[in-house]
């Protein structure tokens, strides 16, 4: 019940954080030579993940050289001295440690890592997943993916179930690949283009088909999808804020599901700490329509069928008001009219 957040203010730390409460437990030592080891400098631990048996793991952000590592401490407890699991260039020339992912244990262990090759367009996605035989070392294995371009996954990836992974960044929909590490080759198994374009971070949690998506929008929010059986088709089933919407210049995060737990970094905005609850047998409540004047705002609401919605706003994301509620009809919908003070702007939940 921890959780690790890797911090660039002042020097490389690795905070352990309480996972129910947020107090700061104590940090990781950092490795040795990752203080000048790195490329850009200001990067030199950027991304971590845990696999199943508690072993850590982390990298550093590499834009192009050589210079890529990724390291291994033993457990989380401030006396793991970390060693260097692998390191070199995964693909020549690529920008590597924006995106990290880690499954299994021991010799089971896997690490997926997107790239980024900004320079050129290439519909040829090169994947990288570090397998290892003894949970110490690692090796690279490219997986090419056609038809998709390297830059789609350069802000989030996640294993999926089995040989699967999720891949996205903004701008473009979220894609699942399929892939066979003997040969390497990637499928592109579905596209869902019904998941906001703005998301950049992402996990998925595939014994309960879910999927958590870190989206950069007004406000910047968290929405949790469930993929159908056949895993064609993803169903929003929630939506959270952050306390924040401070600007996050370069869209970047991070999402790890565990258990019953779901942690979101919005950088700038703080760690989201969600509890999962039994599947819900309701559609989500969503605002549509949305309109205004400059003394009213309007808006369809729709949810569960013949159901009391209270609607509260913010002007700071600090403190909720009760604004107003109402019923749905038999369809799941109701359509709102509310009078709105001139002064300031609103921000609105259902």
């Amino acid at each position: 019940n921890r959780v690790l957040v890797v911090s660039r203010t002042s020097g490389v730390n690795v905070h352990v954080v309480d996972g129910d409460t947020g107090a700061d437990l104590g940090t990781l030592q950092a490795p040795t030579d990752v203080v000048t080891g790195s490329n850009p400098a200001g990067f030199r631990l950027n991304m971590i993940g845990v696999a199943d048996d508690g072993v850590v793991y982390g990298a550093n952000l590499d834009t192009g050289a050589p210079t890529f590592a990724i390291y291994r401490w033993a457990d989380d407890t401030t006396n793991s001295v970390p060693t260097v699991a692998w390191s070199g260039a995964p693909v020549a020339g690529r920008r590597f440690g924006d995106t990290f992912d880690v499954r299994g244990a021991g010799a089971n262990t896997q690490i997926l890592i997107g790239n980024n090759n900004s320079a050129a367009a290439e519909p040829d996605n090169q994947t990288v997943i570090m397998t290892t035989i003894d949970g110490q070392t690692f090796t690279q294995n490219v997986i090419t993916t056609q038809g998709v371009d390297d830059d789609y996954f350069r802000l989030g990836v996640a294993f999926g179930a089995g040989n699967t992974f999720y891949g996205k960044t903004t701008a473009q929909p979220l894609r699942h690949v399929g892939f066979d590490l003997a040969t390497g080759v990637g499928t592109l198994l579905h596209t869902y283009s019904n998941v906001t374009a703005s998301a950049s971070a992402i996990s998925v949690h595939p014994s309960s088909n879910l999927v958590a998506v870190l989206a950069l929008e007004n406000p910047d929010n968290l929405r949790i999808y469930e993929s159908s059986a056949a895993g064609d088709s993803l169903t929003l089933v929630d939506q959270e804020l952050f306390a924040t919407d401070n600007a996050n210049i370069n869209g970047t995060g991070s999402a790890d599901f565990a258990n019953d737990r779901l942690y979101v970094l919005d950088t700038n905005n703080g760690i989201l700490a969600l509890k999962l609850g039994a599947p819900g047998t309701s559609p989500v409540t969503q605002f549509s329509n949305v309109r205004g004047t400059t003394n009213s705002i309007s808006f369809t609401i729709t949810g569960r069928a013949n159901a009391g919605v209270r609607i509260q706003s913010t002007i700071d994301f600090g403190s909720w008001t009760d604004a107003q509620t109402v019923q749905t009809d038999a369809t799941g919908r109701v359509d709102v009219t509310l009078t709105t003070p001139g002064d300031h702007h609103r921000f609105y939940r259902g």
